[in-house]
């Protein structure tokens, strides 16, 4: 039975709004990373000066060394939903599905190919999300396990997973409405921003 218009833009409208969702997800993951990297850095300036000057990291290490570390696990944890697998999660997997299965009403700017190329982009990446995915399930499963250890995520792998992310879900994104989304205009804001509280933790340290 052929489904009436109203179904077909109700349909349509779920596809935009988890697209939305999904974009929050990766744009939430890419921002912890970013202060991550910030605060990461002042940590390893404070540990080169720890014997000449303590500096505000140490004062308040209560406070930045946990939030640096809760902000490392949210920012594997949001990419890992990113490409979940579970067909009740929102993700770049299960969009892409659903996308594949409903190419004319959902994805008007797309051909199969094109989604097909999608698909190779995910597939690519496969080797480093299975390592993302192992990192992650050891350090909430078996956070003592000694195998956790050996499960390494270096900085520039990390990066290149997030640049990998946004691309995709840019081809995904263009797919269905023709238009790329900039991440970049919220990921300044959060640089900038990091940088000026940093700035006046440094003031404050001096005058203190």
């Amino acid at each position: 039975m052929e489904r009436s218009e109203f179904e077909k833009m109700m349909e349509r409208s779920k596809f935009e709004n988890q697209l939305f969702h999904l974009r929050k997800i990766i744009l939430d993951g890419i921002s912890y990373f970013i202060v991550w990297q910030e605060l990461t850095k002042e940590y390893e300036d404070s540990n080169q000066n720890l014997n000449q000057n303590k500096g505000w990291w140490w004062q308040y290490r209560g406070f930045f060394a946990p939030a640096r570390n809760a902000l490392l696990w949210s920012t594997l944890m949001q990419l890992s939903k990113a490409f979940d697998t579970d067909p009740r999660t929102v993700s770049l997997n299960n969009l892409l599905i659903t996308a594949r299965n409903n190419l004319t009403e959902l994805t008007s700017y797309a051909t199969q190919d094109s989604l097909e190329d999608i698909q190779v982009m995910i597939i690519k990446n496969t080797e480093l999300l299975h390592k993302l995915r192992r990192y992650r399930n050891r350090r909430l499963v078996h956070y003592d396990s000694e195998e956790v250890a050996n499960i390494e995520l270096p900085l520039e792998e990390v990066k290149t997973l997030i640049e990998e992310t946004k691309s995709i879900y840019n081809s995904l994104k263009f797919s269905c409405d023709g238009k790329y989304d900039n991440f970049d205009d919220i990921m300044e804001d959060v640089s900038l921003h990091t940088s000026q509280v940093v700035t006046i933790m440094r003031t404050s340290d001096k005058h203190g």
